[in-house]
């Protein structure tokens, strides 16, 4: 089973100007929560061996922006963002069920973003829209290490991820809004 993450969150937006043709604004938020994770899996080497573990570990990530969103026309606006997103999860040790000891590291990750996003209304009731973004991984990194059971002070490390650089997405998509929220406005 894959990861599950009971979680808390804060989020908050401030429109900083009510221009009708330009909107500065600020968005924040912070989240914790634990990250439990249920692993099993067979390993080949010479025989098959069945190997699991349980794992929880507390996060902790926040994020901080600035945006600028344009009216283009009646039907469409340009949002322009910026953002520093921080996060940290802690390490944890688990034991396997072929008896190894495996230690993860704290993992800690520094990203900014940068990017664009076109809404463009359809109808009244439903938005296309197209976006694209640059994020930067400063120095993300994940470690582990297995203490051998049957060896004497034997441990191995493995550096189990490592990230850094630059990445590019693009997203595209249609927002229906609900009657509701189309009539409160």
């Amino acid at each position: 089973m894959g990861p599950r993450l009971p979680s808390n969150k804060v989020l908050a937006h401030l429109d900083v100007n009510t221009s009708t043709t330009a909107k500065p604004y600020l968005d924040a938020s912070l989240r914790s929560g634990q990250v439990k994770t249920d692993f099993g899996g067979h390993f080949v080497n010479g025989t098959t061996l069945h190997s699991a573990y349980n794992a929880k570990s507390t996060y902790l990530s926040a994020h901080v922006g600035a945006g600028y969103v344009l009216k283009l026309s009646e039907q469409s606006k340009l949002n322009l963002h910026a953002q520093y997103l921080w996060s940290h999860q802690d390490g944890d040790t688990v034991k396997l069920t072929t008896g190894e000891t495996v230690k993860f590291k704290d993992v800690a990750s520094q990203r900014t973003r940068l990017g664009t996003k076109w809404d463009y209304a359809l109808t009244p009731t439903t938005t296309a829209w197209l976006g694209a973004a640059w994020e930067h991984e400063y120095d993300g990194k994940a470690k582990a290490s297995i203490l051998y059971p049957h060896a004497i002070k034997l441990a191995q490390k493995y550096r189990t991820c490592w990230c850094r650089g630059g990445v590019g997405c693009f997203v595209a998509g249609l927002r229906p809004r609900s009657r509701l929220r189309a009539c409160a406005k």
